[in-house]
């Protein structure tokens, strides 16, 4: 995959941008403290492509389910550099929005319990988390995620991000349709 500087931009730099708070925590510090294996290189290179990036810089508030590069690692091969071409933009819209959510939502305060909230993409969702593992199901009852929580929850000034082991991918989507 080629990525060129300005793709890569870090989550820390979004994350501060975000908070406009100088004295919020730095994201990369945080999720790398006590596991530096962490990384969202591919998530970044996406958001950006997306620019989706851009709307996580909005005053509104946001919870993002954010895939490790591991967890990209896992999709079938070839589909990152699919997504990144032009003709498939909405393809990776459309994936991205599902991990991005209206809500401002806390891995430990969900702890056994349910949300129902919405995707930007505006699909009606029900995000569960029990202790590490978090599910996500669409209003029709698709099971959309089945995933650990790798790490602390990430808090900003309009959001939170729980990086996450896998990628959201909704049964209809077209990049999983070979």
């Amino acid at each position: 995959m080629n990525q060129s500087r300005s793709q890569n931009k870090s989550l820390a730099s979004l994350t501060r941008s975000i908070s406009k708070d100088p004295q919020e925590p730095d994201y990369f510090d945080i999720a790398n403290e006590g596991n530096p294996e962490i990384s969202f290189d591919i998530l970044n290179t996406l958001l950006f492509a997306s620019s989706l990036d851009q709307l996580l810089r909005d005053k509104s508030t946001f919870t993002l389910l954010a895939p490790t590069d591991q967890a990209f690692g896992k999709l079938p091969q070839g589909k990152i550099d699919y997504l990144l071409q032009g003709q498939h933009i909405d393809c990776l819209v459309s994936l991205l929005s599902y991990h991005i959510v209206t809500t401002r939502i806390s891995s430990t305060s969900l702890a056994t319990t349910s949300v129902n909230t919405t995707t930007i993409g505006k699909e009606a969702i029900a995000i569960t988390v029990q202790g590490k593992w978090i599910s996500m199901h669409s209003a029709r009852g698709d099971q959309l995620v089945d995933a650990s929580v790798v790490g602390d929850d990430i808090k900003s000034a309009n959001g939170v991000i729980i990086p996450i082991n896998a990628v959201v991918t909704p049964m209809d989507s077209k990049v999983f349709q070979d």
